[in-house]
């Protein structure tokens, strides 16, 4: 273990400028500029004696991603981000979308992006302070999907509305969408005291304190999924709801997120027929760190806890998930490049003894290029 730590650091060390790279083509009607991103990691996974799993101990790569992002004629904008690791049970093409954007307070989008849901979803994975997203603002919620939407703001960017309809079998739902319905998703955001970049903790070191509010709705009729992939969907109609607070100042980050959904099953889907019963499924997280400037490093630690059934919303079944995570990020040249180490200590069930998953040690460096 001391022996891949120090080659995490050796990397950071010998890396940097790789970092600050910029790949940018220039031609008369716009830009192009080529980037991308790698974050190999390391993942310990603490079973219990005499239990096994090949993936125990493994090295893997978390994302190798290629990005290329540009404008046309001065009110089009376009990205195109494709997963290249060779192995992944999801689509190898993530953000591919064209934008409109006539004036700075508006835009419409079309093309395949993450649905307006969620800001600890809709924060890049290069710009977490985790090594990853707990479920229930991960598998839970609505990710990338194809679609349209529209988003207006104003000048100062601190007011946000979000609204698009999307085809609703993107990479959180895997359904064949028999029923072609589409998924509806608004999100607003609020920040009076001032814009907050989406960016998880604050090595900007924030001059003054700064927050910021979203609310956020979702609704889908989901024909069932075509493989075991609950609670990313369900053969019924799920409406979402959440919330998230996000304050940040002098290198201090503090963040809550909420969401839950009102899940009823179709008894019969020619026509569509609910069933009688409906339950609620969801949960919540808390987050926190604190950039220390003169060390680069940021210590972090959140709890989560996500209830995949319970028939009365505020309360808990036994069967929720919860989990403490605690870590440290190292982050000699910020986001560009980072080396994050996180232990995910598995609570057990309430009024038992047995854990809801084995605990976790994971490392991941990340190099971002362009």
């Amino acid at each position: 273990m001391k022996k891949l730590l120090w080659a995490f650091i050796v990397a950071g060390l010998l890396l940097p400028s790789m970092a600050a790279a910029q790949f940018v083509l220039e031609y008369p009607d716009g830009e192009l500029q080529i980037s991308g991103r790698i974050r190999p990691a390391f993942a310990y996974r603490f079973y219990q004696e005499g239990d096994y799993n090949h993936k125990k101990n493994r090295f893997y790569v978390h994302q190798a991603r290629i990005k290329l992002e540009g404008e046309m004629f001065d009110v089009f904008e376009y990205e195109l981000q494709i997963e290249v690791r060779g192995y992944d049970d999801g689509e190898i093409g993530k953000d591919l979308y064209l934008e409109y954007k006539p004036v700075s307070t508006f835009m419409i989008r079309a093309g395949q992006f993450k649905v307006p849901y969620s800001r600890t979803r809709m924060v890049s994975t290069s710009k977490l302070a985790f090594t990853t997203r707990p479920a229930v603002a991960d598998e839970f919620v609505p990710g990338r999907d194809r679609g349209v939407m529209v988003r207006f703001r104003t000048s100062d960017r601190k007011y946000v509305l979000y609204a698009g309809a999307f085809a609703g079998n993107g990479d959180n739902t895997k359904n064949d969408d028999r029923l072609g319905r589409p998924l509806y998703a608004v999100r607003v955001e609020a920040a009076p005291l001032g814009k907050i970049p989406k960016t998880e903790g604050d090595i900007e070191m924030t001059p003054s304190p700064r927050f910021l509010v979203g609310l956020n709705v979702a609704y889908s009729d989901d024909a069932g999924p075509t493989e075991e992939d609950y609670p990313r969907t369900i053969c019924g109609r799920k409406n979402l709801f959440g919330g998230d607070f996000t304050f940040k100042y002098s290198g201090f980050y503090f963040k809550f997120e909420a969401n839950f959904a009102k899940l009823q099953s179709f008894e019969s889907l020619e026509p569509p027929t609910l069933g009688a019963n409906s339950y609620y499924a969801g949960g919540f997280l808390v987050a926190a760190s604190y950039y220390i400037p003169s060390l680069k490093i940021e210590p972090v630690i959140q709890y989560d806890q996500f209830d995949p059934m319970t028939h009365k919303l505020g309360s808990y079944s036994n069967s929720v998930q919860r989990t403490i995570t605690f870590g440290m990020n190292y982050l000699p040249f910020g986001h560009d490049f980072k080396i994050m180490a996180n232990y995910f200590k598995r609570l057990p069930y309430p009024g038992g003894d047995h854990q809801w998953k084995e605990d976790e040690l994971r490392i991941i460096a990340q190099l971002m290029i362009g």
